[in-house]
C-alpha cells in the first residue's frame, strides 16, 4: 500500500504556494518549522512560532513567510528541472502533492512522494553549498529537523534528499543521498511536537476565555 492510501494523513489537493495551501498549513506545525518546537530551537524562536500559530487560529488569517532571498526564489523556480533530473536519473516517478497533515495540527509539505514508501527532499543551493552536500553525502544538519517531521507525518520509510545545481558540469549537477527512518530520532520529535501542540492549544484556550480587553478609565 502506498504512503498516500495509508490513510495516516489526509492530503490537500492544492498546490503548493497557493492560498488555499497556505491557509491548510495555517495553526498547524509543519516542516519548515521543525527546527523550533523544542526548547532553544533556532531561527524563530521556540515562542515565537507558539504566538505564529495561536494567531493564525484566532485570526484564521495565515502569517505570510517572510523575506525571501534571490537564492531561495531561484531555488523554488528550479525544483521542476531538479524533480526531472531526479527521475531520469533514478527511473522513479515521483508524486507532487500538497499539505499532508495528521488528525492533530501538525502536517508538512513534501516535495514529491516516491514509490510506496518514500518520500523526496528537494534542495537547488549555490554552487559552494551544492558541493558541501556532495562531499558530506548525508542529510546536512540544518535539515534533520524537517526530514525528521516529514518522515514522522508521513510515516515514509526513507527520504532522498536531492541537491541539484545546474551550474556544476555535467556530472555533478545532482545529488542523491537516501537516508532511512531509523536514523531519525522520530520518537523524540513526536515527543516534542505533542509537547508543542499541547502548549500551543493552551495558550489559545487562554486567550478565548478572556473578556476583551479595554483601556482604563
Amino acid at each position: 500500500m502506498s504512503l498516500i492510501a495509508s490513510g495516516r494523513f489526509e492530503l490537500s489537493p492544492h498546490p503548493q504556494g497557493s492560498g488555499e495551501w497556505k491557509a491548510a498549513r495555517a495553526g498547524k506545525v509543519t516542516g519548515s518549522k521543525a527546527e523550533c518546537i523544542a526548547a532553544g530551537g533556532k531561527g524563530i524562536t521556540r515562542r515565537k512560532y507558539m504566538v505564529q500559530l495561536v494567531a493564525e487560529r484566532l485570526s484564521g488569517i495565515p502569517c505570510e513567510g517572510g523575506y525571501q532571498s534571490q537564492a531561495m526564489v531561484s531555488g523554488t523556480l528550479l525544483e521542476p528541472e531538479a524533480r526531472s533530473a531526479y527521475e531520469a536519473e533514478t527511473g522513479e516517478l515521483v508524486r507532487e502533492a500538497g499539505f499532508a497533515y495528521l488528525p492533530i495540527p501538525a502536517g508538512c509539505s513534501v516535495d514529491g512522494f516516491v514509490g510506496d514508501a518514500g518520500i523526496q527532499e528537494i534542495k537547488c543551493p549555490e554552487p559552494h553549498v551544492h558541493v558541501d552536500y556532495m562531499e558530506r553525502m548525508r542529510v546536512p544538519p540544518d535539515y534533520v529537523p524537517q526530514v525528521t517531521h516529514n518522515l514522522w507525518v508521513t510515516g515514509a520509510e526513507w527520504v532522498d534528499f536531492v541537491s541539484y545545481c545546474p551550474s556544476m558540469p555535467e556530472g555533478l549537477q545532482l545529488v542523491i543521498v537516501r537516508a532511512h527512518r531509523n536514523e531519525f530520532d522520530i520518537k523524540g520529535h513526536e515527543e516534542a511536537a505533542l509537547r508543542f501542540l499541547a502548549e500551543t492549544e493552551a495558550m489559545e484556550q487562554r486567550l478565548r476565555a478572556r473578556v476583551p480587553l479595554r483601556a482604563a478609565a
